[in-house]
């Protein structure tokens, strides 16, 4: 990833954050941003859904679809991910680990109220191969969701709520790959 940003412009930082004296430092210039264009990131022809494995590091999966690691930033501008910690679906042992930090201990998170829900549909099991229609829910507070019926209402707790949003993150675009040395270097170009 280092690589990414060897093309990056250069600018001169005070590194004392004094007025005086003043150390100066040649570093790159994190302000640039890499955006893809919209016109591509709306042209779905371009991308490969992918759903990234437990445990699959970013750079295994551009090596993966591209062949270099060099390529792994590419993941995040298409993806629009501007955290690559955050934005990438954690692991198990990371994911634990995250919950126990944020809400003290595991049974905690488990025993936790997030929100509660109103279910609008339940899911319908489909015949065949068919997918099931998944059930539709929305937001509530307390005072709706306890005049509800036993059957239009759920409680989302702290564990099962991170659990969904770690999972939503798993499923991404992959540019193809002809297209994934054009736009290097063309992001080369621009910042220069």
């Amino acid at each position: 990833m280092s690589e990414f940003f060897s093309h990056y412009p250069k600018i001169a930082y005070n590194i004392t954050g004094e007025k005086e004296p003043s150390r100066l430092k040649a570093v790159i210039d994190i302000m640039n941003r890499a955006k893809i264009k919209n016109v591509l990131l709306n042209d779905i022809v371009q991308f490969e859904p992918y759903s990234v494995p437990e445990n699959e590091r970013p750079d295994v999966t551009a090596h993966k679809f591209y062949g270099d690691v060099k390529y792994t930033w590419l993941l995040f501008a298409v993806n629009e991910m501007h955290d690559p910690i955050w934005d990438w679906p954690l692991g198990t042992r990371e994911f634990v680990s995250f919950v126990e930090r944020k809400y003290g201990t595991l049974s905690a998170a488990q025993q936790g109220i997030h929100h509660y829900e109103r279910v609008l549909r339940q899911r319908v099991e489909q015949k065949g191969e068919k997918d099931a229609i998944p059930a539709y829910k929305i937001k509530c507070d307390f005072t709706t969701y306890k005049d509800l019926p036993n059957n239009e209402r759920d409680i989302i707790y702290y564990y099962e709520y991170e659990v969904a949003l770690n999972e939503s993150k798993r499923d991404i675009n992959i540019l193809k790959s002809e297209y994934a040395a054009m736009i290097l270097a063309e992001h080369t170009t621009k910042l220069l």
